[in-house]
């Protein structure tokens, strides 16, 4: 059951960066893995995972694998710019600070391969319950996802000043330099099958697939921006995606200075069987608005997309407080649940230049019990 420490060392440009197995922990602290033709590190331990300060860039597949049972921390590490993935951590409690998962991927618009950060939280008797911890962490401009947490029991935490943006690819013609086609990936997705999500400072626009899914029991998410994510054109929209937010709760969710904005199919979609409730501090909004975008069909009507928030709670109450949700193509806000209370909001100019009907009503709400607006 030995141990394996790695401090200072550098492998670039090699067929393969390091290939580590152990019995017990592994630590690699202040050590480059760069530019090699395979991967640049590739961990199987039988304990805690630890690595600090380390780089894992410009590899030919993915830059840092490590698999363990253990826990699993990583502080101040880049893998940036290569092939496959950035990271992919699998051990039951994972913790992960200061790092960056950017620029991953083929390169080319025509070929999507690239990932930033994929951790897998498992639980684990003696070691951990799945818990994943994210703290200023970066996964901007990868082909196919920013993030991807996969946990069954675990909870997960975002904090600090995260982002997973610009996961979005064009593909240009040579001689006009004009955009032939569009394609890419997602910001951030989450889910924990008996866990809560927390979302803190997280930023996720610009993506071409959707911003952030989130699929738990309670969601709590604050400070937080889900704007400007499809194709990028809006007459190009992305069948069935291009959203802000979607939430998914087998519990309640609290929305706290949300912003969705300028995505092409809605800003904020959210499910929930319990209470759901928005509100802002002093000075501040949430906004859902200005989400809009048109499928132009020849010898068709136009297909108008875009509605600014949507609530639906099974069994619980739906709580609004300094929201607005204005310029949308189609409603600015629905609400459906038992008791529901909109006070200080805006919903105001959602519609659509069209002979054709659509539902572009400002304010819809379908109360199972009371509401007070």
């Amino acid at each position: 059951q030995g141990n394996l420490n790695l401090s200072n060392v550098e492998v670039t440009n090699s067929q393969a960066g390091a290939d580590l197995n152990a019995g017990g922990s592994v630590t690699i602290n202040n050590s480059h893995f760069n530019n090699n033709e395979d991967f640049g590190v590739d961990i199987d331990a039988g304990s805690s995972i630890i690595v600090k300060n380390s780089s894992f860039n410009g590899n030919g597949s993915t830059g840092l694998r490590a698999l363990t049972n253990a826990d699993i921390g990583l502080k101040a590490v880049t893998t940036n710019g290569n092939f496959l993935l950035g990271a992919h951590l699998e051990g039951s409690d994972v913790i992960v600070s200061d790092s960056f998962f950017s620029n991953n991927g083929s390169g080319s618009g025509s070929n999507l391969v690239g990932g930033g950060l994929e951790v897998v939280g498992n639980n684990v008797a003696s070691f951990g319950t799945g818990d994943v911890s994210l703290f200023n962490v970066v996964a901007d401009n990868n082909q196919l996802f920013g993030a991807n947490i996969q946990t069954i029991d675990g909870n997960v935490a975002i904090g600090g000043i995260s982002s997973f943006s610009g996961q979005l690819s064009y593909v240009y013609d040579p001689i006009s330099n004009e955009i032939t086609s569009r394609g890419g990936g997602y910001g951030l997705q989450v889910v924990t099958t008996t866990g809560e999500i927390a979302l803190k400072g997280v930023t996720t626009n610009s993506n071409y697939l959707y911003g952030t899914s989130l699929q738990g029991v309670n969601v709590a998410i604050a400070d937080s921006f889900f704007s400007s994510n499809g194709s990028g054109s809006i007459t190009e929209p992305v069948a069935g995606y291009g959203y802000g937010l979607k939430v998914i709760s087998s519990g309640e969710v609290a929305l706290n200075h949300v912003e969705a904005n300028k995505n092409q199919l809605y800003g904020a979609d959210i499910m929930a069987t319990g209470n759901v409730g928005i509100s802002a501090g002093v000075g501040q909004t949430n906004f859902f608005s200005e989400n809009r975008s048109v499928a132009n069909i020849p010898d068709e009507d136009s297909i108008f997309y875009g509605y600014g928030l949507t609530v639906y709670s099974t069994a619980g109450d739906i709580t609004l407080n300094q929201v607005e949700a204005n310029f949308n193509n189609l409603w600015g806000a629905s609400l459906d649940g038992l008791n529901i209370d909109v006070a200080n909001s805006k919903f105001n100019n959602n519609i659509t230049e069209t002979v054709s009907f659509i539902d572009d009503t400002g304010l819809l709400i379908n109360s199972r019990d009371f509401f007070v607006v």
